[in-house]
């Protein structure tokens, strides 16, 4: 009896991880068509070489990295690696994670500074945000970021956590980085998206307003309130899917980190998934949302063929 139970969880296990790797490698596939589409279109296209445009360029190609590096090592990492602590592989795994989704959400806090500033302050905006000067932040961010990272690699190491199915950082031995590296990394960027993109929102309500108690005024302002208007609801919908998709990961990681409380395993393997699936949504919101986006991934699929 106790052997068919152990032969049943065995199974049930080796089910749950194949479900999980048929599942990684679509979405790989997805990004792996997707975001290379977006980088292909922002640079063969001169229209889509806008300020916002050029920021989601950046987002793109770490999402593609991500999807391309960091999570097939994970998803099949070999058992020897997962059983040795601060394996190569491991710390590897653990690193490029925490690296590339840093940079993700130092980039939508780029991008909500750069909506908040067009939206509520368009004049100081025009004068900041030159493409030189987008190159310089997105510089900055990586900077910052690879410094963040490097820090925790020379004082801790990454340990493979079995019901989180992959590698970070060693919490039991270093809490104080693992703090700082959650306020760091996730809430204190969180507060600046909540508060920017709340005064986005409002921001673009106004004008609207505007625009319509002025409809007679000259339709090329109208036209510039509408690519103000579309561009910070592009900004607005892949910050929220962000957020939804990656908020079930930061609790698991909290949970499993410091026993704050227990999650079911299912909610535990979906949370995985889920920040996953972020980096191969966004070359979709792209086309679904942005009209020159569209065009363009139309003359690049029809060109190839």
């Amino acid at each position: 009896m106790a052997l068919n139970t152990s032969f049943e969880s065995d199974t049930n296990f080796d089910y749950e991880s194949t479900v999980r790797q048929v599942i990684s490698v679509f979405l790989i596939i997805m990004s792996g068509i997707g975001n290379p589409l977006v980088v292909c279109a922002i640079y063969r296209f001169r229209s889509l070489r806008t300020i916002s445009n050029l920021i989601i360029l950046n987002l793109s190609i770490t999402d593609l990295l991500f999807s391309l590096i960091t999570v097939p090592v994970t998803i099949f990492m070999p058992a020897e690696d997962k059983s040795t602590n601060s394996s190569g592989l491991c710390v590897f795994a653990g690193m490029t994670a925490g690296m590339l989704a840093t940079a993700s959400i130092y980039t939508l806090v780029f991008i909500s500074f750069e909506r908040f500033l067009a939206t509520n302050y368009p004049m100081k905006h025009r004068s900041i945000f030159s493409k030189k000067a987008v190159k310089i932040g997105l510089l900055v961010i990586w900077i910052c970021v690879t410094i963040q990272c490097g820090v925790v690699f020379l004082t801790t190491r990454y340990v493979y956590i079995e019901k989180f199915y992959h590698c970070i950082v060693d919490v039991e031995n270093s809490k104080e980085m693992a703090l700082m590296m959650f306020h760091l990394g996730y809430l204190l960027p969180l507060l600046i998206l909540i508060c920017c993109n709340v005064l986005i929102i409002k921001a673009v309500l106004k004008s609207r307003r505007f625009v319509s108690e002025h409809a007679a005024g000259s339709q090329r302002n109208n036209v510039g309130f509408c690519k103000e208007h579309q561009a910070s609801l592009l900004t607005i919908t892949i910050i929220v899917v962000f957020l939804i998709l990656w908020t079930p990961y930061f609790i698991v990681g909290s949970s499993l980190a410091f026993e704050i409380f227990s999650l079911p395993k299912e909610f535990i393997s979906a949370s995985l998934l889920l920040a996953i699936a972020n980096a191969s949504l966004n070359p979709l919101i792209y086309g679904v949302m942005n009209k020159n986006f569209r065009i363009a991934f139309k003359k690049i699929v029809c060109r190839s063929n």
